[in-house]
């Protein structure tokens, strides 16, 4: 019975996660094309990456922060702080030149990106599960992206092979700053 109240759990709590992200997806493609045309990507990049580090302050202030543990981390952080704000502005920026929908869809591909990085960077073992769960992932990304939502209206944002790019670069990087959080 509890495992099965942690599996509800888990899907409840991806659903959320999806929901927030697609969620927030939607608003922002909003926010660029709807009427207020707010094209600035980087500033709700930075905004958002700031709103990150406001809820790490209390961390900052505690007991078992030393000195010198912050000076290690510092330099890791920072490297992966900027990664993170880069893909996060070049994901916000391939929404006004695709749909949310295959932007969703491409960004997912992030986890084949995250596999070829461990194997190049991290020198992880090869894994046959991992490799076929990476094809899969792949493949279901590209038969999902293939069939791009037609444009049904002229406020629709035109999908662009530019944005489909954008969005590819920006899984790539997100997938290389959560390699380098391991």
């Amino acid at each position: 019975m509890a495992r099965l109240q942690g599996h509800v759990l888990g899907f409840g709590m991806l659903f959320c996660t999806l929901s927030l992200w697609v969620g927030s997806s939607v608003a922002l493609q909003l926010v660029y094309n709807g009427t207020s045309h707010f094209g600035k990507p980087m500033f709700v990049s930075v905004f958002n990456t700031c709103t990150y580090v406001v809820c790490l302050l209390p961390s900052l202030f505690s007991s078992t922060l030393t000195w010198r543990s912050l000076t290690s981390v510092l330099p890791l952080s920072a490297s992966v702080g900027l990664l993170w704000l880069g893909s996060a502005c070049i994901f916000n920026m391939s929404l006004e030149y695709t749909s949310v929908a295959t932007n969703t869809v491409i960004s997912s591909s992030s986890s084949v990106f995250t596999f070829v990085f461990s194997l190049i960077i991290c020198r992880d073992p090869f894994r046959w599960s991992s490799f076929v769960a990476a094809v899969l992932s792949l493949l279901g990304c590209s038969l999902v992206a293939a069939q791009a939502p037609q444009n049904v209206s002229k406020s629709a944002v035109t999908n662009s092979n530019f944005g489909d790019l954008l969005a590819l670069v920006s899984a790539g990087m997100f997938a290389l700053s959560s390699l380098l959080l391991r």
